[in-house]
């Protein structure tokens, strides 16, 4: 720890008798610390003789570490009372030093009797007010002393403290502001100072942030939610005092560090179904959570006698295990403690903020025991396990070191928000304490899955969900339009794919509470399909399954380049350019076919694919116009409402614009037109 040394040069005294040894007293005294603009750090310093001597002056000289008070600090040095009348010098600053002289003018001042006067008083403004002071005596100092008669004879100097090294302000704190770079021990990031073993630390969410450079240390330190800390092996942090990491509804904290035996609180914001609409509490509310600490009890976790779900995944019964049973008590199969580096199903009523207390996982976490149990019938979710990220930080899915051993490339990830598992490859984000599913194909059945969850993949990443992979596909969105739900369904092509399950291509379907919306492949459901080329004469089925809403979406949200993507509406015989217009509206009612829509990629059934403004649908004063400058001839034109039902069919003649009267139709309508040449469909609103 650096000090701050304070050299007495030489100390001018006048004695009343010759004596040949006295001893001079020096300590510091009231040292304190004045926060305010500037702050400023405030200490006496105190005299006293073994007996009476008149005192004449002295040049007082000590260093200061800059890193405390700044290369050229403001300092203001008076004498104390009893020397009142003596003449000020200085000071002077120079690098790291301040010099300061006390000169009588009134022929000296009388001191002595083990009495302590204070000798002069110094104040200098702070820029660290966090640093240790590192004031202190020195035993360079040499005390001279001058008679009214020679000889001259030396005086001893006694130090009675060596002060000032540490004031002891245990309340003291300072905020992480990344004002200059990600250095911990740059002062100029911090509001106050560079942290030390007494100081409050918090570090909030800001553009930059900290990522430890030096051995640190804190007392309390608090993480906030979207804040970040980074200790690298080659450095540690300290913490005397207490570790929190926060979490809200806007995120959690987030903090990597590779020390063992570290102990936090890591709070987990989980928002309640009871907060959704009525219509919006079906659905909404779970998620999936792991423990980033050791030991963690699951009982904090649910109330028995609340509305709290508390769930495990069963891969070899290919069921949800509750912890609760019918009678409200414990299921005594169920783990007693959160296992690290599993995942759990969740779901409360209220809002609630829970808190994992204990030992902070650092170190990589092995799982051995992936199973795929599939015997015979429906595939189900049989070969899916439930794992979670162990660690106070977001994690790399499935670099090197994640040593996958019969486990797919691909993960699923529950989305709250969206009411559907969504679908993650290599170099996508898993958050800290996030629960996701990884899948054991059914060709290592009788043999298990391995994996190495690494804290080498640790980073920081306040997104819930974050998507890295860059690659070319096909995006489809379903949205229930009703109840604020979707799920994706991503389209693939690889040379090295195949048209059946393929590990790192391939990512089967999970139903959640969204409609269910997936391709097929081999008569097999995916949420990611991942074929060996592209071919413009593929045909690929979609099914689509109606939840409890009626009105419904589906949206092209990424597209190949230069390619033309068409939808098919086998129910209403619409056929959509989503290239054009890329997002479809329909509805769905119960006792729908589930096979209800195919993806294309040239106009199948038409004589060529629709240009763009080739043909206008507009509707004005009850009045529906088609428009015209290269269609021509005898034109068919159906209105179907969006239950799919045909609600008015007429033919006209298509010559520059033409006008039918659809003034007993009120709502959202697709309009149909059909003519020897062209198929077009739009959605209109007619008033």
């Amino acid at each position: 720890m650096k000090k701050i040394v304070i050299l007495f040069g030489f100390l001018l005294l006048l004695h009343t008798s010759l004596l040949s040894q006295e001893t001079l007293n020096w300590r510091f005294s009231n040292q304190e610390l004045v926060l305010g603009s500037p702050d400023q750090f405030k200490f006496d310093v105190e005299i006293k003789s073994s007996s009476p001597t008149q005192f004449l002056g002295a040049l007082l000289l000590f260093t200061f570490n800059s890193e405390t008070f700044g290369n050229t600090p403001i300092v203001t040095i008076t004498g104390g009372a009893t020397f009142a009348s003596f003449l000020p010098l200085g000071p002077t600053i120079g690098t790291g030093t301040v010099s300061f002289q006390l000169i009588s003018i009134s022929g000296g001042t009388p001191i002595g009797g083990n009495e302590y006067l204070k000798f002069a008083s110094v104040t200098m403004n702070v820029i660290n007010v966090c640093a240790d002071a590192g004031i202190d005596f020195s035993n360079l100092m040499n005390g001279q002393s001058f008679y009214n008669a020679p000889p001259n004879t030396p005086y001893t100097n006694i130090f009675d403290n060596d002060l000032l090294g540490n004031l002891g302000y245990t309340a003291l704190s300072t905020t992480w502001t990344g004002g200059v770079s990600a250095d911990w021990s740059n002062y100029n990031n911090w509001t106050d100072c560079v942290p030390g073993p007494t100081t409050s630390v918090l570090i909030p969410d800001v553009d930059i942030n900290p990522v430890v450079d030096v051995n640190a240390f804190a007392n309390n330190l608090t993480i906030e939610p979207g804040g970040a800390l980074t200790v690298p092996a080659e450095f540690t942090l300290t913490i005397a005092g207490n570790l929190l990491i926060k979490s809200d509804e806007t995120g959690t904290g987030s903090f990597i560090h590779n020390v063992t035996g570290t102990t936090a609180a890591i709070q987990r914001n989980l928002k309640g179904w009871g907060s959704y609409s009525t219509e919006l509490k079906n659905g909404h509310g779970w998620h999936l959570l792991s423990s980033p600490v050791a030991a963690q009890p699951i009982a904090p976790f649910q109330d028995l006698t609340d509305n709290d779900d508390f769930y495990k995944w069963n891969e070899v019964g290919n069921v949800w295990n509750n912890r609760r049973l019918a009678n409200n008590t414990v299921n005594p199969d169920f783990d007693t403690d959160f296992i690290v580096g599993k995942g759990y199903l969740v779901a409360y009523e209220d809002n609630k903020d829970f808190t994992f207390s204990g030992e902070i996982n650092v170190e990589d976490i092995e799982v051995n025991d992936l199973t795929n149990s599939h015997v015979s019938g429906p595939l189900n979710y049989y070969g899916h396990n439930l794992l979670g990220n162990p660690f106070t930080s977001a994690v790399t899915w499935g670099t090197p070191a994640w040593n996958r051993s019969n486990v797919a490339a691909h993960i699923q990830m529950w989305n709250e928000v969206s009411g559907s598992y969504l679908t993650f490859g290599l170099g996508d984000a898993v958050p800290a304490m996030q629960g996701f599913f990884v899948y054991v194909p059914e060709i290592v059945k009788g043999e298990i899955g391995s994996l190495t969850i690494p804290a080498s993949a640790r980073i920081h990443s306040d997104q819930a969900f974050y998507k890295s992979e860059n690659v070319d596909q096909i995006l489809l969105v379903a949205r229930d339009l009703d109840h604020q739900m979707l799920q994706e369904s991503k389209l693939r092509f690889d040379e090295n794919a195949t048209s059946g399950f393929d590990l790192e291509f391939d990512s089967y379907y999970m139903a959640g509470y969204a409609p269910r919306f997936y391709s097929l492949s081999n008569n097999e459901a995916y949420a990611l399909n991942t074929l060996p080329e592209f071919n413009e004469e593929w045909v690929i089925p979609f099914n689509f399954e109606k939840n409890q809403g009626t009105n419904f979406s589906i949206k092209l949200e990424e597209s190949i380049e230069d390619e033309t993507i068409y939808l098919t509406d086998n129910k209403t015989g619409l056929t959509v350019n989503l290239s054009e217009n890329p997002e479809y509206f329909f509805t769905s009612v119960e006792g729908d076919a589930i096979s209800r829509f195919e993806l294309k990629f040239n106009a199948v059934g038409v004589d060529e694919p629709v240009k763009k403004d080739l043909i206008q649908v507009y509707v004005n004063d009850d009045i529906l116009y088609l428009s015209s400058v290269e269609l021509t001839g005898i034109t068919n034109v159906s209105v179907i409402d969006m239950l799919g039902r045909e609600v008015m069919n007429t033919v006209v003649l298509l010559d520059g614009r033409v006008s039918v009267d659809v003034s007993g139709l009120n709502g959202a309508y697709i309009v149909r037109v059909v003519n020897e040449r062209e198929v077009a469909s739009t959605k209109v609103i007619i008033r």
